[in-house]
């Protein structure tokens, strides 16, 4: 009880002194205030645009990676490393269930891209050197286009008009010879995606019409790979002897684990082969939706409105 009385005593001492003190005295006071004394921090004052410009701009971060990891799909990188992957299933079931294959060569990451680069050399699709596919990798049509582009508008810049006394008509027109547009040669457009659906379409085909037989489907890329291995003294004894054959066992293996009608009727292998084909392009973000029944001839990560609204986003070209 003492100590309710001594509180109440104490605030009213202290609302007596408040109510005495001369506001001006206060207003001095507040002014005179040492630094140090006054708060360290400020409330930090956020408004609703604030917030609104920090979602706008999540939102195109979002949408930009988004858009970069679609574009990523369809360039030479990506679709290597798919290849070499599907390769690698290829060797490590050989390996596994019918030891065609040394496995102190595990994990075959070596030999199967060996075996790409020497299956995109077979189709004319390689223009990487002697290394690995690196991510800012140009398909060799583009390459091309480039460099025709590059060679056109290189020569308009070139042209200029001359005129002689003798000069009855139009001024000529000089143009220097090194500025011709490049040649589409060496099978440059065996890399357009149009290319590309045709050549996995054929190999479908074999597959779906081999019936089971292997040696409808032999596959000597593998033989390449491994005469050149066999020279370098990296086939071992215990690889096969005929890996053309035996690595074709393991990928029709492989395959037939995909396919839900392996055998088709001759007359719908051609549907079932497209259907195939497309159904794994679109699986794997190769298929442009604005294409109706064929692909066109650049892949989307190549589409100018693609590029710009990329860019846009702030992403990278």
């Amino acid at each position: 009880m003492s100590q309710l009385l001594d509180d109440a005593m104490r605030s009213r001492d202290v609302f007596e002194a408040l109510t005495t003190l001369n506001p001006q005295e206060i207003e001095h006071a507040r002014r005179t205030m040492p630094d140090d004394s006054r708060p360290l921090y400020s409330p930090v004052k956020t408004t609703a645009s604030d917030d609104s410009d920090d979602t706008v701009d999540r939102d195109r971060r979002f949408e930009c990676d988004k858009l970069q990891r679609e574009l990523e799909k369809t360039r030479p990188s990506c679709q290597y490393s798919r290849a070499v992957r599907l390769e690698l299933d290829v060797m490590e079931e050989a390996e596994r269930m019918y030891r065609f294959l040394d496995p102190t060569l595990f994990p075959f990451q070596q030999l199967a891209e060996a075996v790409v680069r020497e299956r995109w050399i077979e189709r004319g699709i390689w223009s990487f050197g002697d290394g690995r596919v690196g991510f800012l990798a140009k398909w060799k049509h583009t390459l091309a286009d480039e460099r025709n582009s590059k060679a056109k508008n290189t020569k308009a810049k070139n042209t200029h008009h001359i005129g002689t006394v003798f000069d009855c008509g139009p001024d000529k027109k000089v143009v220097k010879k090194d500025t011709e547009p490049i040649p589409l040669s060496n099978n440059v457009d065996a890399s357009r995606p149009y290319s590309q659906f045709e050549w996995e379409s054929s190999e479908e085909r074999k597959m779906l019409g081999a019936g089971g037989d292997v040696n409808k489907i032999l596959d000597f890329t593998y033989k390449k790979v491994m005469e050149k291995w066999e020279s370098q003294g990296r086939w071992t004894s215990k690889c096969t002897k005929r890996p053309e054959h035996d690595l074709a066992v393991a990928k029709y293996q492989r395959w037939l684990m995909k396919v839900s009608q392996p055998c088709p009727d001759i007359n719908s292998l051609e549907t079932v082969a497209y259907n195939n084909v497309r159904a794994d392009w679109e699986k794997h973000g190769l298929w442009d939706q604005s294409w109706t029944e064929k692909p066109g001839a650049i892949w989307r990560h190549e589409w100018p409105e693609e590029k710009a609204r990329l860019q846009q986003l702030g992403g990278g070209g």
